[in-house]
């Protein structure tokens, strides 16, 4: 019988979901040549692995996806070495029920579990848009992201809001603010990420300090202004650039500086310069 793939299960957070074990999943895939392929992460990140089955993916406990201040990097802070084992058996379990094939039929791959978040080299990954409906609007996106500090976030969030109507924020726990975030206000934990990424794909432009945020932002060349001391690797014609035509990148990180790159950026996107 020919071997079945599985990827995960994967409990950890967010920001290495879409940088590392996302397309570290769809490079094993395409690698062993596009096999029956099951996926284990969070039921509420279904919506990146659109290249399986929907029947294919199978979600975590749901309390270790509600629990997302304990994700960390590839692990969960509740769930030890031991515990994770019993997860990956018990995905392995499922299958060879659900399909009634033997263990031997099965291949199964995941990022390490451990905490010291090992690297994973760019010749492993491929990396794939996401496929969903935007939320199209006219908003300019602010992403607070805790990169910075809670002086900085304010100074700049307040500055903004001041200049313009029509800006917002999205984020998830890893940002300042959260309660503020308009993905977090409805049904976050069910729906919260899909939205957050369907709001990021019509908007106007975005803004956000350099992190996984502007990654994604340049992997759908979404316009993004986004800043920091080690922002050359965002570029447009670097690793994580994804050749973002719209992507401004301000290798600085003084606030007055971002809030006048953020002034240029808008009269550039709005055709005034």
């Amino acid at each position: 019988m020919k071997n079945v793939l599985l990827i995960g299960p994967y409990i950890g957070d967010w920001k290495n979901e879409v940088l590392t074990f996302r397309p570290y999943a769809r490079w094993i895939y395409t690698q062993l040549g596009e096999p029956e392929c099951f996926i284990s992460s969070h039921f509420n990140r279904q919506f990146l692995y659109d290249w399986i089955p929907e029947d294919n993916f199978i979600p975590v406990f749901e309390h270790l996806t509600r629990n997302e201040l304990d994700q960390k990097n590839y692990i969960h802070n509740n769930v030890d070495i031991k515990d994770h084992k019993l997860l990956v058996k018990e995905f392995k379990q499922r299958i060879v029920k659900d399909k009634g094939i033997s263990t031997r039929d099965i291949t199964i791959y995941n990022v390490s579990y451990t905490t010291s978040t090992p690297h994973y080299s760019w010749y492993q990954k491929i990396f794939t848009k996401i496929n969903l409906k935007p939320f199209y609007n006219d908003y300019i996106i602010y992403i607070p992201d805790k990169s910075i500090s809670v002086d900085d976030n304010n100074f700049i969030i307040n500055t903004l809001s001041k200049e313009y109507d029509s800006i917002i924020m999205v984020g998830d726990n890893s940002c300042h603010d959260i309660e503020k975030c308009i993905n977090f206000q409805i049904d976050y934990t069910e729906s919260g990420y899909k939205n957050l990424m369907r709001y990021l794909l019509g908007c106007k432009f975005v803004i956000t300090p350099c992190s996984h945020w502007t990654f994604l932002c340049n992997l759908h060349h979404i316009p993004v202004i986004s800043w920091g001391s080690g922002a050359n690797i965002y570029k447009s014609d670097n690793d994580l650039g994804f050749d973002n035509p719209k992507s401004y990148i301000l290798v600085d990180d003084n606030p007055n500086r971002v809030v006048n790159a953020v002034r240029y950026f808008n009269k550039k996107v709005n055709g005034e310069m």
